[in-house]
C-alpha cells in the first residue's frame, strides 16, 4: 500500500488547483513540482528502514508545507501606487 503515496499529494494538489473555485492559487508549476517531490519522498520514507524513516518523512512534510505556501501565498506586487 505504500505506492498510494505516489498519488496522494499530487491528487491533493489537483483538487486544490482545479476543484476549489473560491481558493485563488498561484505558481502552479512550482507547486506541482513540489507535490511530485513530496510524493516521492513519502514513498521512499515508507520503503526505508526504521532509522531513516523519520528523516525522510520529515523532509516530505517540509516539502508538502512548501508546496502549500507556494500554491496559496500571493506574490508581492511588482508595480507600486504612486
Amino acid at each position: 500500500m505504500d505506492w498510494l503515496m505516489l498519488i496522494v499529494i499530487p491528487t491533493l494538489w489537483a483538487q486544490v488547483v482545479f476543484a476549489s473555485p473560491p481558493v485563488t492559487t498561484q505558481r502552479h508549476g512550482l507547486s506541482a513540482a513540489l507535490a511530485c517531490v513530496a510524493s516521492l519522498l513519502l514513498f521512499t520514507s515508507l520503503r526505508s528502514d526504521q532509522t531513516t524513516f523519520p528523516v525522510i518523512f520529515g523532509a516530505a512534510c517540509v516539502v508538502t508545507a512548501a508546496m502549500f505556501v507556494a500554491l496559496l501565498w500571493r506574490p508581492k506586487p511588482t508595480g507600486g501606487v504612486r
